[in-house]
């Protein structure tokens, strides 16, 4: 009988110890951490992430804590900060899925598509009841595969560089995913001029060529083309793209054989090779945009062309469905031959200097995506041995994304340039249509 109310006097006390823990656990929860929640969930999202770092500054092993700052950095669009700190808990077990859906977007945001797929389908393996999980990630997927279907584009442009003479091109185009990172593609370009007495600088090339990601960073793109009626101008062309990080761009590009030699150049069978570097950056919002590239053409009438453009803009009204954008380019070229021996437009040293004003309207149509671009420029182009002559002129731009495998988009402008003292009127026109299948 005593042992009986021994045991009975035990297992009251045992029972009454373990409600006890359940009930006060949450009062030995660190209030500064909740602090910290609270504090971003009334949008206050620095001074929660200040409250919690300094929790982490003691204990940065502590999961829950490392967690929320991720969240809580993604709601302040931080993703940077997010990605960053979610490394230190990538590898924890059962990780939570409202943890998962705002890293994966941070990695998409990031041009991390494959990777933020990668996450997503660990976590619906863990949570497959989870909508969320399952919803984002058929989103990420459809969108893959929409980017690696196979596609045929065709374009129609105009160009006006040599002097105001005009040329059309026109290109069609047809890739496909070959490797999961390895896209080929073939295409046709022909090139003929306005004015017959230039056909003999018509180009009609085909190339291939192949298109490989080695990682979100590095791509590499090598072509080889010939033209399918002049013998002798084949050509190699190769471009390395590397994105250190994901606001930034830079590219190296050799051709060994420049479709974009001048007009009359190409009349009287004078060709280039052109070696190319570019770097492009835009803020995370897309309000500051910057670009700059260099050139050298080598022609085989031992002409050799640097040039140099730097672009930037900024978009003083940034809106969902509309945005004012000024856009200062500066663009500088040298010639070696001088202009007097060349046969094609060739100034010794020039310069242009242009702000346009363009606006874009997006519109709620019954297609996938409409916007119309406006575009006025004024500028002031200067010439070696001529005086400087303001340049100015208007553009329109229209893009249609009928569905999410149609895309149409067509453009035309005026000009006025001057050349060699000489103004020209100038119009262009710009048509594009690609299908995936």
């Amino acid at each position: 009988m005593q042992l009986s109310t021994t045991i009975t006097n035990f297992l009251l006390c045992f029972l009454f110890w373990v409600s006890f823990t359940v009930i006060a656990e949450p009062l030995s929860s660190d209030p500064l951490h909740d602090k910290g929640v609270k504090t971003a969930r009334d949008g206050n999202h620095r001074e929660g992430l200040a409250i919690l770092q300094s929790i982490l500054d003691k204990n940065p092993d502590n999961y829950a804590v490392r967690r929320d700052f991720v969240i809580i950095a993604t709601w302040a669009g931080d993703c940077d900060l997010a990605l960053k700190n979610y490394q230190l808990i990538k590898d924890a077990p059962q990780q939570e899925a409202y943890l998962l859906v705002p890293v994966s977007d941070c990695l998409n945001a990031q041009n991390r598509r494959a990777d933020a797929i990668v996450l997503l389908e660990k976590g619906v393996s863990q949570w497959p009841e989870d909508d969320e999980l399952k919803d984002k990630l058929a989103e990420l997927t459809q969108d893959r595969d929409i980017e690696t279907a196979p596609a045929v584009s065709v374009t129609l442009s105009t160009d006006n560089s040599d002097q105001g003479n005009l040329e059309w091109l026109f290109e069609t185009r047809y890739s496909q995913q070959i490797l999961k990172d390895t896209r080929a593609y073939a295409r046709f370009l022909a090139v003929r001029a306005d004015d017959p007495e230039f056909a003999t600088g018509d180009l009609n090339r085909i190339g291939v060529g192949a298109i490989h990601r080695l990682n979100y960073q590095w791509t590499f793109d090598v072509e080889l083309s010939a033209d399918v009626q002049q013998s002798g101008d084949e050509g190699i062309t190769g471009t390395v793209l590397y994105q250190p990080y994901y606001l930034w761009q830079l590219g190296l590009q050799h051709a060994t054989f420049a479709e974009d030699v001048p007009l009359r150049a190409k009349a009287l069978g004078i060709t280039a090779d052109r070696s190319s570097a570019f770097v492009d950056f835009r803020t995370q919002d897309y309000r500051w945009t910057w670009s700059a590239g260099a050139n050298q053409y080598n022609f085989s009438d031992n002409n050799d062309r640097k040039s140099f453009y730097t672009a930037g803009s900024f978009a003083y009204h940034l809106q969902p469905k509309l945005e004012h954008r000024l856009i200062l380019d500066l663009y500088r070229s040298r010639n070696s031959l001088p202009a007097t021996d060349a046969v094609y437009y060739n100034p010794s040293h020039d310069s242009t200097i242009n702000l346009t004003h363009k606006t874009s309207l997006v519109y709620d149509s019954r297609f996938e995506r409409h916007v119309d671009h406006f575009f006025v420029f004024l500028g002031s182009y200067w010439q070696k041995d001529y005086d400087s002559n303001p340049i100015y002129g208007v553009g329109i731009q229209q893009e249609y994304n009928f569905t999410d495998f149609d895309y149409f988009t067509w453009g035309a402008g005026i000009d006025s340039r001057v050349y060699d003292g000489n103004r020209e009127q100038q119009f262009n026109v710009y048509v594009s249509y690609e299908h995936k299948f």
